[in-house]
Order: structure tokens, then sequence, then C-alpha cells
């Protein structure tokens, strides 16, 4: 081949590779510019996707401030509730008892366990420790009120007598709603 034949393949080779770069300039610019379309749909998209986000994290975040206050006003309701009890009960010559049916536990107040000549500590919170105290001739009639109370709504309302810590019985009038 001659220098002129060499260099005309060159040149033909040339314009190809010249018009293979212009297509794929203007293949890749028309790419690109599908790609920052939908880069710029994505970015659409992530951007209305954290609004909404953020919409629904500030709701559940007043919803959970809203709970919380409230459960605060609960909280000091109920401590003001037991203050008062707690008040009454200590200004009270009786005796108190609230038995949880459920749990079997029994608060029985100081001053229940002091007309017993019990010291808080020395008796269990339970039913039993009432039941164990009855006189055997009054706990027939005692358990049989209790139930009565429990299953038909009869209000509590009877007399009888518990041993002391001293082994001495003594007489308890007993009421309850």
């Amino acid at each position: 081949a001659t220098f002129q034949e060499l260099l005309g393949s060159h040149i033909v080779f040339l314009e190809i590779a010249d018009k293979t770069v212009k297509n794929l300039r203007d293949y890749s610019r028309a790419k690109m510019a599908d790609i920052l379309k939908w880069e710029a749909s994505i970015g659409f998209i992530v951007v209305l996707l954290v609004i909404l986000l953020t919409k629904k994290i500030l709701t559940a975040n007043r919803q959970v401030h809203a709970e919380i206050a409230e459960r605060i006003k609960v909280e000091a309701d109920l401590r003001e509730s037991e203050e008062r009890f707690d008040f009454a009960v200590k200004g009270s010559n009786d005796g108190l008892w609230d038995w949880n049916i459920v749990t079997n536990h029994v608060y029985y107040s100081p001053r229940y366990k002091d007309l017993l000549g019990y010291r808080d500590e020395e008796m269990d919170n339970v039913l039993s420790s009432f039941e164990s105290r009855l006189h055997p001739d009054d706990h027939p009639q005692v358990m049989a009120a209790i139930e009565a109370h429990l299953t038909s709504k009869v209000p509590y309302d009877i007399d009888y007598r518990l041993r002391t810590k001293s082994n001495e019985y003594r007489w308890f009038h007993a009421r309850g709603e």
C-alpha cells in the first residue's frame, strides 16, 4: 500500500471515529438528560417522602406529648387521692382493710393491725391473716357474709370476734360496700 492509500484509509477511519465520537456524545447527552430527569424525579419523590414522614413524625410526637401530659395529670391526681386516703386512714380510729380478690393481697391499715396488738410487719397482707384469727363460732357467718357480698352485692355489715396477739378475742364491727 502506498503512503497515499494508507493516509486515505486513516482519514476515513478518523472520520468514522469522529462520527462515532459525535454519535456517542449525542447519545450520552440524551441519556444524561434522561438520567437528570430521572434523578430530578427521584429527588422530588425523596423530598416528598421526607415531608410526609416529617408530618407523620410531628403528629406522632404531638400524640406522645399529649399522652405524657395526660399520664402526668393522672399520676398527680392519683398521688393527691392517695394522700387524702392516707390522711383519712391516719385520722381514723377505725382499722381499715381492702382485699384484692384477684391477687389475694389484702391491705390492712396500721391501725387495724394495732387493734389486734400487732406491728405492721408482724401480720401478712393476705386474707388468711384475717380468716385464721376469726373466732370458730363466727367463722361460718363471716365467710357467708363475704360470699353474699361478692356474689349478690349484699352490703357487708357484720359483727365478729378476732383473736389478738395476746390470744384474747376482741369484738369488731365490719362494713363494706
